[in-house]
């Protein structure tokens, strides 16, 4: 999971050689007849020995922590053709820039899309001292704060009235039908999807388009929230940042002929859609070009249409919902309070069981395995010494935590979280004027 997003990111890290320590200086003034040169050089071949292995160590126990605090919302993606200039032509030689920025929001989505299913970093937890002792907690903060706002938000379904319309006047027959347009496209549960990716990782898509003759219902229009991770929305360089087109990735697979054997090959398509076109571009014939669109006659395909097609009602068919203008999503900009939540929890279970299973002190005595273990099972042990001075003991090896100092300052981190992300406490009461 980890490692998906340190792909791209750079800069985890800041790491001082000062806080290296070398040790062992006065072995190396021997070497080569003390060679100071050659000497120096060692030392430093030691040191940077002695870095790197920090470095590395470092990153593999803190990665899960502390790489994911870099967030800072998703990339929006800008591209400096004008509205005329959206040619085929143009569009493919845009399209690798653009799908850079968009596969670096992807590995970002699907992190966080993870994170609010439970694949969090505490599953990773480690533990050095008594390894056997090592509960992972996970409380699931991120999905109640995601469900808690999309209930709330969204809980009722979304009503069409008429601007300046009062409840006691007629109501606009044609906004009665829109809503029962709505209704019949199920737009309610589609409008809380929606809200569950802006929540989730801070922007949201919805695709609309008119029926096909084929599935006309009651409503003339289809609704759809496709999957922000394969779907992007460009927008232009100029002052007033207009949407220029939007883009639709799905994935094939075909069998490929090669020297005799026969190999399963992946490739793309891409729906780009523009104001007044809709254009396919594939890399099935290994390069990104045109697709050749053909139409089933009979259930045949006979009738090739034309690539780019227009389209007979003109309008942006994807439009994107940023929850602000950085597409922050909530449980990003409350991560590491989540992560150190689990932590606390998991460490007061690991501490409970190493309290339980404490270990077992002998002062002053000499019992063997055998002895040991007949004083487990009976539960009691009589104990004697000879030597007044080195009177004899047996006591448990262990200490437990202030739970109620625990307790306080997990509830601190969660009534963070709960102020940051605008949801009231339990224990909040209504102001009275």
């Amino acid at each position: 999971m980890g490692k998906r997003y340190a792909d791209f990111m750079e800069g985890k890290y800041l790491y001082s050689n000062s806080s290296i320590i070398y040790k062992g200086s006065k072995d190396l003034s021997n070497i080569n007849g003390g060679d100071r040169r050659e000497e120096n050089e060692n030392k430093k071949d030691v040191v940077q020995e002695i870095t790197d292995n920090a470095i590395e160590k470092n990153q593999e126990e803190n990665s899960t922590q502390n790489e994911r605090n870099r967030f800072s919302g998703r990339k929006v993606i800008y591209c400096n053709l004008q509205k005329d200039e959206l040619t085929p032509e143009n569009i493919i030689a845009k399209m690798p820039e653009i799908l850079a920025i968009h596969n670096q929001n992807v590995a970002e989505i699907e992190y966080l899309d993870d994170f609010y299913k439970g694949i969090q970093p505490i599953l990773e937890k480690t533990k050095k001292v008594r390894p056997e002792i090592n509960n992972k907690i996970l409380v699931n903060h991120a999905y109640e704060i995601v469900e808690f706002k999309k209930s709330y938000v969204f809980g009722d379904p979304v009503q069409y009235v008429q601007k300046g319309e009062k409840e006691t006047e007629h109501t606009n027959p044609k906004i009665s039908l829109l809503n029962k347009f709505m209704e019949s496209e199920d737009k309610s549960s589609k409008d809380k999807e929606l809200a569950e990716w802006e929540y989730k990782i801070g922007t949201g898509y919805r695709w609309v388009d008119q029926d096909s003759p084929e599935d006309e219902d009651e409503a003339p229009f289809e609704i759809s929230i496709p999957d922000p991770k394969r779907t992007g929305v460009v927008y232009s360089t100029g002052i007033t940042e207009e949407q220029l087109f939007s883009f639709y990735i799905q994935n094939f697979t075909q069998m490929v002929t090669t020297q005799d054997t026969q190999q399963i090959a992946e490739y793309q398509e891409y729906t780009i859609y523009c104001e007044d076109k809709i254009m396919v571009l594939t890399t099935q014939y290994g390069k990104l070009q045109l697709k050749p669109l053909y139409k089933k006659v009979l259930g045949v395909l006979k009738k090739e249409l034309p690539n780019p097609y227009p389209l007979q009602i003109k309008g942006f068919r994807i439009i994107e919902y940023p929850l602000n203008k950085n597409r922050i999503g909530l449980i990003e900009l409350i991560i590491s309070q989540l992560n150190a939540i689990n932590r606390i929890t998991s460490n007061e279970l690991d501490d409970i069981e190493q309290f339980v299973q404490s270990l077992l002190v002998y002062v002053n005595q000499q019992i063997d395995i055998d002895r040991h273990k007949e004083i487990i099972k009976l539960g009691a042990v009589e104990i004697s010494t000879s030597d007044s001075s080195k009177p004899a003991d047996i006591k448990l090896l262990g200490q437990k935590m202030d739970n109620s100092q625990v307790k306080t300052y997990k509830d601190g981190i969660y009534n963070d979280v709960l102020t940051i992300v605008g949801i009231p406490r339990l224990n909040d009461k209504p102001s009275r004027r």
